[in-house]
């Protein structure tokens, strides 16, 4: 029997990396990595609203969910705004992150918020991603602050 050539063995170890590229990049987190839970003394809808004002001026594209208008979720953040960012949230990326947040009236004044930060980092090409506390600026508390800061609350 006559050895493989060197030139399949290379191609056969690229066909072996091509095919574990995506195992690197499609894990997500499902525990929330960031929360924070606070009763605002305003409407819910002018909670939404502001919230949705905040996550998207901050690269998320938000959705409401279709069974629950209460519930706001959102794609993972934009670090750049062009085509290149899918590869940034894909193999060649550091961090990712994506919110999930619940607007619950209590009463006529007052509101409940829950955000949930997911948070994702690897340190290399072929690392798997990894729940990791967010940075300041994308964390649940910053969040909640700019959302009391926009209804003049602060």
């Amino acid at each position: 029997m006559k050895p493989a050539s060197p030139s399949c063995v290379i191609s056969l170890r690229c066909l072996f990396l091509l095919a574990c590229l995506p195992a690197c990049t499609i894990l997500s987190t499902t525990q929330p990595t960031d929360s924070i839970d606070a009763v605002i003394p305003s409407p819910p809808q002018q909670v939404q609203e502001a919230l949705v004002q905040i996550l998207t001026a901050d690269g998320y594209q938000v959705h409401s969910q279709v069974d629950d208008s209460n519930t706001l979720t959102t794609g993972f953040r934009n670090e750049i705004s062009t085509w290149w960012n899918r590869l940034l949230l894909g193999p060649f990326g550091v961090t990712r992150s994506r919110v999930e947040a619940t607007i619950t009236s209590t009463d006529d004044t007052q509101s409940r918020l829950r955000i949930h930060i997911f948070n994702e980092q690897k340190s290399g090409l072929f690392e798997t991603w990894d729940a990791q506390p967010p940075a300041l600026a994308q964390s649940a508390a910053t969040y909640l602050r700019h959302v009391r800061q926009s209804l003049n609350l602060l």
